[in-house]
Order: structure tokens, then sequence, then C-alpha cells
């Protein structure tokens, strides 16, 4: 948490305060988290299944609203990749990082250059076309924005 684009660490610490989730009107998914997270350090939450914590990381990257509490201190840019994605997610991994690229401020021959730069660079082998609901969930957590560009092989 706290990373900036030049690659170094915010100051301000992320807290939660109270925080509670719930979908609808179902049972309380998280209730009264309190939580301070330090701008540089790394942290795990390990927990059994169905105990909240993909529901805690989608509230710090700020992609759900909490249901009550607050939280504050989240930096301006937050990264967040998915465990998984939709099994309808018809996307490309090529068209995947691109995309990643535009929303970083990348032009669209950037954004695929440094797309199949990275593509490269891990040596994947499930193909450029490869569409992202097919990929093991670890696969997509590889792939970073890197500072400069290199030269990739034709996809």
């Amino acid at each position: 948490m706290g990373g900036c684009e030049d690659g170094t660490v915010g100051s301000a610490a992320v807290e939660l305060v109270s925080l509670a989730k719930r979908y609808g009107r179902g049972p309380w998914t998280l209730n009264g988290v309190n939580l301070r997270l330090e701008p540089g350090q790394v942290y795990a939450f390990a927990a059994n299944n169905g105990s909240g914590k993909s529901t805690l990381l989608k509230l710090i990257a700020g992609l759900v609203r909490p249901t009550a509490g607050v939280i504050t201190g989240r930096p301006r840019t937050v990264g967040y990749v998915p465990e998984r994605f939709s099994a309808r997610e018809r996307m490309t991994a090529t068209a995947y990082l691109t995309h990643m690229g535009r929303v970083k401020g990348l032009s669209p021959a950037t954004a695929r250059h440094t797309g199949d730069a990275l593509l490269q660079r891990f040596s994947f082998t499930g193909g450029c076309d490869a569409e992202l609901r097919m990929l093991s969930k670890a696969t997509p957590r590889k792939w970073r924005w890197p500072r400069r560009c290199w030269c990739p092989r034709t996809c």
C-alpha cells in the first residue's frame, strides 16, 4: 500500500476504523474491523475460506464501499489484481495488458508494445491470444508495468 508513480512509498498510514461490510440483507461479511497499515510494510491476511479476506482487500483498494466505518489515508493510486477473472471474460492476455497500460496513461501503441514485452519477459506459454479465464490464478499476478520498455518479440 502507498506506492507512488516513482516507486517510492507514501508517508500516510491507511487506517480502517469500525469498518463493516454486508452485501444486501445477507450476513455481515466484515464487522468492526480496526486496522492500521503502515507504508512500506507487507501484510498477509490468513483466514478460512469465506471469512472476508477478499472483501477486506477490495475495501482497502476502494473497489467496494463499506456499509459502515471509514477508511483514511488511502493513496490516490492503488493497484489491485483480482484472484480470478469471470468465466464469461473473453479478454485475451494481450488485450488485458494493453488495457491496463491504457489505464496507466500509455498510448495504445506503447501499451501494446509493453504488454507484449511482459509476455515475453515471463515466458508466457499460454499464447498472446489466451483468454484470461483460461489462465492459472498466479499468471496475471506476475504482470507489472516496467519503468522502461524493451524490444519484445512479436506475438
